[in-house]
């Protein structure tokens, strides 16, 4: 049987989200104060209770016929950000196996890459503190493909800011990609689209189609969008 691809990864994910009521239950989770990632961000929330299982499932069920792994194989193929700390059992259990940190040293994190101006402590006297890269969530070998991913939440009400939502975090894929020096053959960018009648997906009607389509095998970065019910 052939292998699963990225695509389909992606197309069980959006899939299996939009079925559910997420932001009623994402709100319950942030006032509740019962997620698991120990955050009350909307974005953070939403990888750890909503992502993470769908992309769990997708191995640990959905084609675990297909790859034929044992569950300490696709472990080691399932990175999520946090997995150190009070909350490794928590990953464990939903069938993560590292936390998908760069070790070496960076020049600076993904939000100083996206701005045009110099971090405040290349002029500074002081030790600069280290800087590192870590991507909300990771797929690498035995798995069929390797992935670095990262997460968006999207609630604004402007084509404008929908455009520039998705140019940072297209800057951010790329940053990952080469900060880790070719460990990492894709990223993708998930937009977890919670605004009003889902403005996200109709803003990228308003992107150049030749810029559009260049998401995926192309460029190695692919775009999910999910709209949130």
């Amino acid at each position: 049987m052939e292998q699963p691809t990225i695509e389909d990864l992606l197309n069980f994910v959006k899939s299996e989200l939009t079925a559910q009521p997420v932001l009623h239950r994402l709100e319950e989770i942030i006032q509740s104060k019962t997620s698991t990632a120990g955050a009350a961000s909307p974005e953070e929330v939403f990888t750890r209770e909503f992502l993470c299982p769908v992309l769990s499932r997708f191995f640990y069920e959905h084609v675990r016929g297909t790859l034929g792994f044992e569950d300490s194989q696709i472990a080691c193929g399932l990175g999520i950000e946090g997995f150190r700390g009070r909350s490794a059992k928590t990953l464990e259990a939903l069938g993560f196996g590292f936390a998908p940190a760069r070790q070496g040293k960076h020049f600076y994190t993904k939000d100083e890459f996206v701005k045009s101006t110099v971090p405040k402590d290349w002029g500074s006297a002081q030790r600069a503190a280290p800087k590192q890269a870590c991507p909300d969530f990771a797929i690498q070998r035995p798995l069929p493909f390797s992935m670095i991913g990262e997460v968006k939440y999207f609630r604004g009400r402007t084509c404008e800011r929908a455009i520039k939502e998705l140019y940072d975090a297209s800057r951010q894929a790329v940053f990952y990609l080469g900060a880790f020096g070719g460990q990492y053959q894709n990223a993708c960018i998930v937009i977890a689209d919670a605004s009003e009648e889902h403005f996200f997906e109709q803003s990228l009607q308003h992107i150049n189609f030749g810029i559009r389509e260049r998401f995926g095998k192309e460029t190695g970065v692919y775009l999910c969008v999910i709209p949130l019910h």
